[in-house]
């Protein structure tokens, strides 16, 4: 399967519309663009929801790399929050590289900056695991990267996942590997092309 979908990106980079080497840049340039834009979305998010007289409330904490927001609230997280600055200086740096890569070319840097994408949702994943029974907005709420339902004895349906920015940081993760990979298989098919000439 994983074969078919290289042999068909191949073929789109082949036939780009002003030289080959369009497409895996253009692939890089987004994918570094797209880290950027991750930065701005939550990572994490736990909604907490009511219905006491049938009147239903709810209220969402997110949890960015570099911050944490509640409503009416306003949580001192301090250190605790260590994971999300590695992986903000992590995702920053891959975007940049990413951009950079895919304007001059270089496979080593798109690779470079998929890699570092890659580590920093890693490390926010991770790290979030070993943090979150030290935030003080996880008094009885499950300690969890997914969960979905009511939990113990409290009155709260609660709803947690990861949220839109950890899933771009992942998509530009695998747009930079792949313009990486891309180039390279391009450069070789046009090397080879110009030694059978």
């Amino acid at each position: 399967m994983s074969c078919v979908f290289v042999n068909l990106l191949n073929e789109l980079t082949l036939r780009g519309t002003s030289g080959s080497w369009m497409r895996p840049g253009l692939l890089g340039i987004v994918g570094g663009m797209i880290a950027f834009v991750s930065i701005a979305l939550p990572w994490w998010t736990m909604t907490q929801t009511v219905s006491p007289l049938g009147i239903t409330m709810s209220y969402s904490t997110n949890i960015y790399p570099y911050r944490v927001s509640a409503p009416l609230r306003d949580f001192d997280v301090g250190e605790r929050l260590w994971f999300g600055w590695v992986s903000l200086a992590l995702i920053l740096v891959g975007g940049a590289l990413g951009i950079v890569g895919g304007i001059k070319q270089i496979s080593s840097l798109l690779f470079a900056g998929g890699v570092s994408a890659l580590i920093s949702i890693g490390v926010f994943a991770v790290g979030l695991l070993l943090e979150l029974p030290n935030m003080p907005f996880m008094v009885e709420s499950p300690r969890a990267l997914f969960y979905f339902g009511a939990y113990g004895f409290s009155p709260f349906q609660f709803s947690i996942y990861l949220s839109f920015g950890f899933w771009l940081a992942l998509v530009s993760c695998t747009l930079m590997l792949a313009a990486s990979m891309f180039r390279i298989r391009v450069v070789v098919t046009e090397s080879a092309i110009a030694i059978d000439q």
